[in-house]
């Protein structure tokens, strides 16, 4: 069983879902086939509910995988855009540490495939800015599971990141990327149930919001259950400057 080998080397597709939400974190996966698939895949958003579960399980099998959740307070902290180059980079490292322990890969052999148009400096750079903050009172009264959640192929969980080493063949963004490439639409439905999955846990905390319907998303009836029972800790205030008053 090995790596997918694509023109230029061994491909990580990396997406992530929820980044334009109003509540909840923004998840990132990344991930690389180690066996072909003969289901056909496609962008998660074009894609059943049903369906993109069935090939979730069906992708973990046939892969390695790293699914990043960076929460709230880190939106807030850095910005979105910020938080998701952060998760991007960290979710292709871990699966770059993956192919090597199991493989041997080496990751001047691997290409990063990106959806979008803007590529993380942190992977370029090799390295990752301080995402904790070094305020310990704030530390201190938020658990570090809310912050960051790393869940990768060998069901490791973790709360904080693997430092950043390796130095990969080449990073290319490719805007529709998810319609482009399997590895992008892969990272993009498991990103996609993952989420939905911690959307609904979060759901029974706040089951007003509805949650486990519209995923935190910005519609109609959402945006009217927080103009009627104002935000949560789990809702971006930033991205409420036009809704509340």
């Amino acid at each position: 069983m090995s790596a997918r080998f694509g023109i230029g080397g061994y491909i990580i597709g990396v997406d992530e879902v929820g980044r334009g939400c109003l509540a909840g974190g923004v998840t990132v996966c990344a991930f690389s086939f180690t066996n072909n698939v003969s289901h056909a895949i496609r962008d998660s958003k074009k894609t059943s509910k049903t369906m993109r579960e069935s090939l979730s399980d069906h992708l973990k099998q046939n892969g390695v995988y790293s699914i990043v959740t960076l929460g709230v307070e880190l939106i807030e902290r850095h910005n979105i855009l910020e938080t998701t180059m952060i998760g991007m980079s960290i979710a292709s490292q871990e699966v770059a540490q993956i192919l090597y322990n199991q493989q041997q890969i080496d990751p001047n052999e691997i290409e990063v495939i990106i959806d979008g148009n803007r590529k993380p400096k942190y992977l370029e750079e090799r390295s990752i800015p301080s995402i904790f903050p070094e305020n310990t009172e704030f530390l201190d009264n938020i658990r570090l599971s809310h912050l960051i959640h790393i869940i990768n192929s060998h069901k490791t969980i973790q709360n904080t990141p693997n430092p950043p080493s390796y130095q990969f063949k080449c990073i290319h963004t490719f805007v529709g990327g998810d319609d482009l490439y399997q590895e992008i639409s892969a990272a993009s439905i498991i990103a996609k149930v993952h989420r939905d999955l911690y959307m609904k846990e979060l759901h029974q905390s706040y089951p007003e919001y509805k949650w486990d319907k519209n995923a935190g998303y910005g519609t109609k009836e959402h945006v009217a259950q927080i103009l009627k029972h104002g935000p949560t800790a789990k809702h971006r205030i930033s991205f409420l400057k036009k809704i509340i008053p």
